[in-house]
């Protein structure tokens, strides 16, 4: 009896070692993927805007050309739901953007549509990819080694919501500055925060933002706006999410 209990605890240490030994390497298959799928895309990425000495919300911003044709590029040779790239300086976002058929597949997927648990950055399904709606949604993972959108989470940090306020979004056919206004934490299905792809209340969407809002930033905003809500999970409560919110402003070409 006593040596049948023995080789029954050996044979569940094992299983227990197996299995952890198999998520271990699960993981690290997992952020190799992200890196490797990071050096794909680095190739199509549109030319880098200089942005340390911007006068803030100028309407005279800077003159850059309005079309990014690396990002055509992407389209057509790596992934056809590619629409667009976002960055974000002193972050690791720096990633194309797609759009799927639903708002799970690349929760799940990479670029290449393989499965991967590091996924993809995407914009919701209900959104236009143009951009055009009131309000865009836009999510990625928050992963540990500080890729996809991990870096939002940083702007929960006074100081550093300050000193980085802008960032860039390219469009096959335009660019876009962002000026990032507020960072907040709420549940998964906030109805005002997630469904507002079309809002009629522009003035109750700015006050329950601010309402809510651990770091906000005074902008001058109006129902003319369009805004982008970047989204990313809170990984310590699974219903969470950190959101930035961020004004979207054309470059000016002239």
């Amino acid at each position: 009896m006593r040596v049948f209990f023995y080789r029954s605890l050996l044979v569940l240490i094992v299983a227990i070692t197996g299995v952890g030994l198999y998520q271990m390497m699960n993981i690290s298959n997992t952020y190799a993927n992200v890196e490797r799928i990071a050096e794909l895309v680095s190739e199509f990425a549109p030319p880098v805007i200089d942005m340390p000495n911007i006068n803030l919300y100028s309407e005279n911003l800077l003159r850059a050309g309005a079309s990014n044709p690396t990002l055509l590029l992407a389209k057509n040779n790596l992934n056809d739901d590619i629409l667009g790239w976002i960055r974000i300086p002193n972050t690791r976002i720096d990633y194309p953007i797609v759009q799927g058929i639903d708002n799970n597949f690349y929760v799940y997927h990479d670029i290449q549509r393989q499965p991967s648990g590091g996924g993809t950055i995407f914009i919701d399904r209900r959104n236009n990819e143009n951009f055009t709606d009131f309000n865009t949604v836009i999510y990625g993972h928050n992963m540990l080694n500080g890729s996809k959108f991990a870096g939002l989470e940083n702007f929960n940090d006074m100081g550093y919501f300050h000193n980085n306020p802008v960032g860039s979004l390219f469009l096959i056919d335009t660019t876009y500055i962002f000026d990032i206004f507020a960072f907040l934490r709420v549940e998964h299905n906030d109805r005002i925060i997630y469904g507002s792809k079309s809002y009629e209340n522009f003035q109750e969407f700015i006050d329950y933002v601010r309402s809510v809002a651990s770091n906000y930033r005074d902008v001058q905003l109006s129902g003319e706006d369009r805004f982008i809500t970047l989204s990313t999970c809170d990984n310590d409560f699974p219903d969470y999410r950190f959101v930035v919110l961020a004004r979207l402003r054309s470059v000016d070409y002239n």
